[in-house]
Order: C-alpha cells, then sequence, then structure tokens
C-alpha cells in the first residue's frame, strides 16, 4: 500500500520544519536533543539482548516506568503489574523477547 501526501500537507510540513530547526540550535533545543538521546542510549542498554536474557521483573518495571509514553499514569507499577504482568506471568513475557 502506498500513501502519498496532499500539497496542503506538505506545506504544513514544511512550515512546521521550517520553524523547528532553528529552535534546534537554541539552547533549549540542543539541551532537548541531548536528554532525548540519553533516553534513547538507557532503552537500547536495558533492552538488549544481553539484559533481556537476565532481567527481573523488578527491571522490567522499571524499565516501563522510564517510558515517556506511560508519564500519565499515577502509580506507574501497579498499573504494569495490573496491565501487563497480570495477563501474562513475567515468566512467559521474558520468553517473547
Amino acid at each position: 500500500m502506498t500513501y502519498s501526501l496532499t500539497e496542503e500537507q506538505k506545506n504544513t510540513l514544511k512550515r512546521y520544519g521550517e520553524n523547528f530547526s532553528p529552535w534546534l540550535m537554541t539552547e533549549e533545543g540542543k539541551q532537548k536533543v541531548n536528554q532525548h538521546k540519553q533516553h534513547e542510549q538507557y532503552f537500547k542498554k536495558e533492552l538488549s539482548k544481553e539484559n533481556l536474557e537476565r532481567i527481573s521483573e523488578k527491571d522490567f518495571i522499571k524499565i516501563f516506568e522510564n517510558l515517556w509514553a506511560l508519564g500519565g499514569w499515577s502509580n506507574k507499577e501497579w498499573n504494569i503489574k495490573e496491565k501487563i504482568i497480570s495477563k501474562k506471568p513475567f515468566s512467559e513475557l521474558r520468553k517473547i523477547s
């Protein structure tokens, strides 16, 4: 399946890009890029094949707690146990990797 953008969509993306590029050169932009790189490195390390082979349930929860996508969850550990681990035992989750 192939998708293509309309001219309006292309222009919108171009406009956002033109505003975003200068921001990346600001101190705030550089800090955000660095923060994202550090976050990426954390997950690459924690989710490496070597680490996945010996990960504990506690480590698994800690990794999930660090996901920005879960920032809205107030009690992350409870949610992870209730919504993920309770559905499939951790020993089974480890086998998926």
